[in-house]
């Protein structure tokens, strides 16, 4: 296999820096979300040339553009006539695809989706760590802390807060049968990709680091057990460990009620 360039270039670390630890209100918070999309949109576009050729390609790169010139003709409110004849141009595109070719452009779409789904991901826990660097920003609206500062302000205590709170009980519930569908190789795949999108908000950042290759194909797993427990393991022991601040000075540690229930009896059994 052809050595790959890098998809981009930390040249400059200061600026590349300013760009992890920007506040809510500079303009350059969302460029690393760009350019990790970017990338894993290339990353995509080579693993399906090498693995479905250039033909299949060209058609998922055809209604990429002809969609997202829409959207934006579209949000713009200008050109409404552009617009309905992009969107004709897509919907022909799609009416002319055998089966089989429309089958693998759907499942070309979705594998964009979910890596665009890692990378706002990974971006969100980017902007929690920078929020920590601008103790003079308020916490965002809907947040835990948000709202516990929402109660501070409205003149709750924290005596009166924390009883409040003790009430509250989480109580995770597995069905007999459970609801998440993905393969538990799909899911060890995306946990991967999201280590490596991790690494790369790490100073200094080197070239070949910037140009790693992250598998995005997919394993048949019939394992439902496999699956669940892949669920406690990547969702349920990972929330259990992050432990809220409060606005209120209090030396103490929070107390949560979390207990876990099952619910409905597998036939199966």
């Amino acid at each position: 296999m052809e050595a790959q360039s890098p998809l981009w270039g930390a040249t400059d670390q200061i600026d590349r820096l300013a760009e992890l630890t920007a506040s809510r209100s500079q303009a350059g918070k969302d460029a690393p979300l760009r350019r990790d999309v970017r990338s894993l949109g290339i990353l995509l576009g080579r693993v399906l040339r090498e693995q479905a050729g250039p033909k299949l390609f060209g058609t998922v790169e055809r209604l990429r553009r002809l969609l997202i010139e829409h959207r934006e003709q579209a949000a713009a409110n200008e050109g409404c006539d552009r617009a309905t004849l992009l969107l004709k141009q897509a919907r022909a595109t799609v009416a002319a695809l055998d089966l089989d070719t429309a089958y693998r452009v759907a499942k070309a779409f979705a594998a964009y989706f979910e890596l665009t789904n890692l990378a706002e991901t990974n971006h969100r826990k980017r902007r929690r760590r920078a929020a920590e660097l601008h103790a003079d920003e308020p916490p965002l609206a809907g947040s835990f802390r948000g709202t516990l500062l929402r109660m501070k302000e409205a003149g709750i205590g924290l005596e009166q807060a924390m009883a409040a709170l003790s009430e509250i009980e989480v109580q995770p519930v597995f069905t007999a049968h459970p609801t998440e569908i993905t393969r538990r190789a799909v899911l060890l795949k995306r946990r991967r990709i999201a280590a490596e999108l991790e690494k790369l908000d790490r100073l200094p950042l080197t070239d070949a680091q910037a140009v790693r290759r992250w598998p995005v194909s997919t394993c048949p797993c019939a394992c439902a057990m496999a699956r669940g427990l892949a669920a406690i393991e990547t969702a349920i022991h990972s929330s259990l460990q992050r432990a809220p601040t409060t606005p209120w000075s209090w030396p103490g540690q929070w107390c949560w009620h979390i207990t876990f229930g099952s619910w409905g009896r597998s036939c199966d059994n």
